[in-house]
């Protein structure tokens, strides 16, 4: 590879739009993947190309274990779904896939287990997994730091505390918002509202989107690292690129 192919490599998606995050609300530059990037592209030297490429790397790669977070709560909300539908077969599936996303909840490892001490087949079991975020605001202090507040943001995450209430409401609501913790909340309060085929449809609805941002991610992650392998090949450090190559090639 050359420095002059690489370094210059247009990104095929974008961070913000992955992971669902209006511009219009960030407020703190140094958290701000696009103002670094516009530095990067405007620095004259490779050296200071390198310190903003690094900053961009270390803002994106904490968004790699939060999708695994999310997908694997996602998916045992769906093992569960189906279990109660009697399915089995998909149940198991999807608990395999929650223990792919992360190997350490405990809520998949013990649900439908053999071990009947640990076996945990409830709702509120699997509720106790606190990696995940439940409210928008919350992932956008943990995402963006500061950020300004908008009206549909606090609209969204009324409905999903209303969704996740001892006394669960789903209500409709005038915007749309492509979030997957709403879908989330709303499978939550059908379930224990008894409507398991309408948490089936919501749980799905919310995979797919965890789906699809966790799919374009690992294609930014490459990207960004194929990036980063061209500064330091420039720079002569034939070690550091052929890391980074690795890593992309496993993104």
């Amino acid at each position: 590879m050359t420095q002059n192919s690489s370094s210059t490599l247009d990104l095929k998606v974008d961070l913000y739009e992955i992971l669902h995050i209006s511009k219009e609300v960030i407020l703190d530059d140094t958290n701000n993947v696009d103002f670094i990037f516009r530095q990067y592209r405007a620095a004259t030297n490779v050296e200071d190309k390198l310190v903003y490429m690094n900053a961009v790397i270390e803002i994106a790669g904490k968004f790699h274990s939060y999708l695994h977070f999310e997908h694997s709560i996602g998916y045992l909300l769906l093992a569960y779904a189906y279990y109660l539908e009697r399915d089995r077969e998909n149940a198991m599936n999807y608990k395999e896939k929650a223990l792919f996303q992360d190997p350490f909840n405990n809520g998949a490892i013990n649900f439908l287990s053999t071990d009947s001490a640990n076996r945990m087949d409830g709702l509120d079991g699997i509720l106790l997994y606190d990696k995940n975020y439940r409210f928008e605001l919350d992932f956008l202090r943990f995402a963006i730091g500061r950020f300004r507040v908008s009206s549909k943001i606090e609209e969204l995450d009324r409905v999903i505390r209303d969704a996740l209430s001892d006394d669960p409401n789903i209500r409709d609501h005038c915007f749309f918002h492509e979030s997957h913790r709403l879908p989330m909340a709303y499978g939550i309060a059908a379930l224990r509202s008894g409507l398991i085929g309408q948490a089936l449809v919501q749980f799905r609805k919310s995979c797919e989107i965890l789906e699809s941002s966790h799919k374009s991610y690992h294609r930014y992650a490459a990207d960004i690292y194929e990036l980063r392998a061209g500064l330091f090949e420039a720079l002569g450090m034939e070690d550091l690129m052929k890391a980074d190559l690795i890593k992309s090639g496993n993104f």
